[in-house]
């Protein structure tokens, strides 16, 4: 008599046909767990979805304002600036050989997210106190150089002109360049490039102060206020602010 364990199908037919059965159940099982997921994932939402929502988000809600000029400032100092540290740091050089010592050379001041914050909100405050401006969003971006600068869109008062020399000539901590917008298409593509790099998800401090930072404000009311145009030596705020 034969003992063991007893035979699970009588035939290989049955045992195939079993076996189809249960691939094609374990096959339905699968898809139904990858769909569930799929679902699940698509309510939590990954974080480079919460980002694409919220650039878009802002880009929908500020589409609805007149901007009319795209501002775009840096932290670079100018020419004069420029070889003003270059011939200082020349005479230590010569000093230094001269003299056998080790004076320190001069280097060009870093200015953090924070101080460029507070020369453009009395940039801005600048600008308005002389009825040039009625709506403004800021953004700030670092650069390859580890810079910070940044990119305003500016809803303008129409009964100022020269908007574009008078905003770039008042610009103190560098280079800037303004430039009208002219089609609903500029607007919006200008205003995604401001929030290309918002990301509300990351951890990273750059990334944080970026959104941390951004502002957006208005005035409506342009009242019949001193012309400062017509008042002599009215100085804006200076790099000296930042010290």
């Amino acid at each position: 008599m034969k003992v063991g364990r007893p035979r699970k199908y009588f035939d290989d037919e049955t045992r195939k046909s079993v076996k189809t059965i249960q691939n094609r159940e374990s096959q339905r099982r699968l898809r139904l767990k990858k769909k569930v997921k799929e679902e699940i994932k698509s309510l939590l939402s990954s974080p480079k979805d919460i980002n694409t929502q919220y650039r878009e988000g802002i880009v929908e809600l500020f589409s609805k304002y007149n901007f009319n000029y795209f501002f775009t400032g840096t932290l670079d100092p100018n020419y004069l600036k420029k070889r003003e540290i270059k011939e200082y740091n020349d005479e230590i050089k010569e000093l230094n050989k001269l003299l056998d010592t080790d004076l320190s050379y001069q280097v060009e001041k870093k200015i953090g997210i924070n101080s460029l914050r507070k020369y453009t909100e009395r940039y801005i405050q600048y600008l308005n106190d002389r009825q040039y401006i009625k709506r403004w969003f800021v953004v700030f971006e670092l650069g390859k150089n580890y810079k910070y600068h940044i990119h305003i869109m500016f809803e303008t008062n129409k009964n100022k002109w020269n908007f574009k020399n008078y905003s770039e000539d008042h610009w103190l901590l560098g280079t800037s360049i303004t430039e009208p917008i002219i089609s609903e298409l500029d607007k919006l593509t200008l205003l995604s490039y401001c929030v290309k790099e918002f990301n509300p998800k990351s951890h990273k401090i750059t990334d944080m102060n970026k959104m941390d930072n951004w502002f957006f404000e208005v005035n409506d009311v342009v009242d019949q206020r001193v012309d400062y145009d017509r008042v002599p030596n009215i100085l804006i705020p200076q790099i000296e602010f930042l010290n």
